[in-house]
């Protein structure tokens, strides 16, 4: 084969390979073309999520150095291109704390290559508010594996963390506010059980004490209650009469009958005739060293002293002779002390007239005794109450009776009016009226409301009314400087008012009787209170059923009719005295001398 042939066999023997090379050159070009196309995308992709991600993307070196900064790193805080942070650590830019425990974590991740995943950081920054940062840092390995550095990707959870804070701060207070009513729900609770042991006490103790008309059976269940209560063993009680305190009853140390002279000599000695108030003698013994042998009782030391006072005027006094300091359980109990010390005063008081009314010779020399005594309880003398002018009237239809009448001014400036009717008639209802006298002037001392007045009167007269007894009553308070009132009733006839023209108005408001509803919430549910402002010329009456109950011969009531044209016919009848002496007046004509069989009481106000 020639030269030529040898060539032209060579380029037919090559030709297919020459078209072939070509073919395989294009799409080699095209793949690396693809490739390319690919790699710039990613690499856009990657420069997007670098330049506007908020997330702080870094990539480390083995020196913890950045390779690699996003725009949302922290450090272009500090520096305006993300360039400028290549070679740069986090000590460059974040306190060294900070950046210590981060170069910790990252030599940690490059010496085990186990990752960081979600890791709540806070970080800070010179003249940088604090931040929060949610992290996670893993290692960058080459195509062997090995480790050449880290990355990772932080995210601002600031504002989460502030939630969280704040959620924090909130559920933190709540709890202590919890805690807070806990505790004073607990302290309330136990002021509460506190205050109705002392209730069930003082009623418990009334009861036993209203059981004894003796004197003598009367000292030993006084000093029962007080002892008994106040956990002390050495006591005496003392009736003041004649001017002399006569010893009544002692116990303890004081039980042997060689102290009673001693008791009532040492007394004697004190000028106690006037007593208004407790008093405590801290020490007792050094009072007394040269005339009585108290030396000889070690156990005593200080005195309280418990004055018994009726009408204001003292009947008796109780010797308290604790072992220790007592101060602070008479802070504690003062109010029962107070109020068992009232009770304990009316019993007494009326045990010295049961004493007095046994000497009489016959019935109607206790009757007239017992009249006597209610006289005493009753109001004589018309109370001085600014812009008010106030009389009131009682009459029983025997010679004791059931109806009560009283005013005083308490312990608040304040000026109580009240007026009752007790269920019966005689020798009981006078002294379930003595027993209401007592409880309204104990329970009166501190109380500016007529409602809330009657409850607590309504509490304390429970012990003493059975199923078959009740009292109705009208309560008025009038304000120190005499321009309003509050008035309630507990089932008693409603008060009238006369205004400046002469009409007449009877003022509405609801009431259930004492005695009816043991339940005090109930009660108060069914008393309503009026707030009455008093006005120049008005005048007002309260008045019990004995006046439109009176009968006449032909046992015809007075009524409320006829009361009302009196009332509004009388138009000189403008003074409390006036006003009484119509309705008597006109009562009496009405009645014709027919026999009277019921109290009749009236108060008549007016306002000057």
């Amino acid at each position: 084969m020639n030269s030529n042939q040898q060539s032209n066999h060579n380029t037919s023997d090559s030709s297919p390979n020459d078209n072939t090379q070509p073919m395989c050159g294009a799409a080699r070009k095209a793949e690396l073309e693809a490739l390319i196309r690919s790699l710039e995308r990613e690499r856009d992709w990657f420069h997007i999520l670098l330049d506007y991600s908020h997330d702080s993307i870094y990539f480390k070196d083995l020196d913890s150095k950045y390779l690699l900064v996003s725009r949302g790193h922290k450090a272009l805080n500090f520096i305006d291109s993300p360039e400028e942070a290549i070679g740069k650590s986090d000590f460059d830019y974040f306190p060294i704390e900070h950046a210590q425990i981060a170069f910790e974590d990252e030599k940690r991740i490059i010496a085990t290559g186990e990752p960081l995943l979600g890791i709540i950081e806070r970080e800070t920054a010179p003249g940088m508010p604090e931040r929060w940062v949610f992290t996670s840092k893993l290692p960058i390995r080459n195509k062997d594996g090995i480790i050449t550095g880290t990355f990772g990707i932080s995210r601002d959870i600031t504002q989460v963390k502030q939630y969280e804070n704040e959620l924090q701060r909130i559920k933190d207070k709540l709890e202590d506010r919890v805690r807070e009513r806990t505790k004073e729900l607990q302290s309330a609770n136990k002021k509460l059980e506190r205050r109705i042991d002392q209730l069930n006490f003082l009623t418990t103790a009334s009861y036993e004490m209203a059981q004894h008309v003796g004197i003598c059976d009367l000292g030993v269940a006084i000093l029962h209650a007080f002892t008994s209560r106040l956990q002390i063993s050495t006591a005496a009680i003392l009736k003041y009469t004649d001017n002399w305190f006569s010893c009544i009853y002692s116990t303890g140390a004081l039980a042997d009958s060689t102290f009673k002279d001693a008791i009532e000599k040492s007394i004697s000695q004190l000028n106690l005739s006037k007593i208004t108030t407790l008093k405590v003698i801290a020490d007792w013994k050094t009072q007394f060293t040269e005339t009585v042998p108290w030396t000889n009782l070690t156990e005593i030391s200080s005195c309280v002293i418990i004055p018994l006072l009726a009408d204001n005027r003292t009947i008796g006094i109780l010797l308290l002779f604790p072992g220790g300091n007592i101060e602070r359980l008479l802070q504690e109990e003062n109010n029962v002390i107070l109020t068992l010390a009232a009770q304990a005063a009316v019993c007494l008081s009326n045990a010295i007239y049961y004493q007095e009314l046994d000497k009489k010779a016959h019935l109607e020399g206790e009757l007239q005794a017992a009249r006597s005594i209610q006289q005493r309880l009753t109001p004589d003398k018309k109370p001085d109450i600014p812009r008010v002018n106030l009389k009131g009237f009682y009459s029983p239809a025997y010679e004791v009776g059931g109806d009560y009448l009283d005013y005083f001014k308490n312990e608040e400036g304040y000026w109580v009016v009240f007026i009752a009717d007790v269920c019966g008639k005689g020798i009981p209802a006078a002294l379930l009226m003595a027993l209401l006298r007592s409880a309204s002037r104990v329970e009166a001392r501190f109380q500016t409301s007529a409602k809330q007045l009657l409850c607590a009167v309504n509490d304390s007269m429970q012990a003493n009314l059975d199923d078959l007894s009740f009292i109705t009553a009208a309560c008025l308070i009038i304000s120190p400087d005499g321009s309003t009132m509050t008035y309630a009733r507990a089932g008693h006839p409603r008060m009238i008012r006369i205004n400046p023209d002469n009409s007449v108005e009877t003022l509405r408001s609801d009431g259930v009787a004492l005695g009816v509803f043991s339940n005090r919430k109930t009660f108060e549910g069914a008393v309503s209170e009026l707030v009455i402002p008093l006005q120049k010329g008005e005048r007002y009456i309260v008045y019990t059923d004995g006046l439109t109950e009176a009968f006449n011969p032909q046992k015809s009531a007075y009524g409320l009719s006829r009361l009302y044209k009196l009332i509004e016919s009388s138009h000189d009848a403008n003074t409390p005295e006036a006003i009484l002496d119509v309705i008597l007046h006109d009562v009496n004509v009405f009645t014709a001398g027919a026999p009277v069989n019921d109290d009749l009481t009236i108060i008549a106000m007016e306002v000057t």
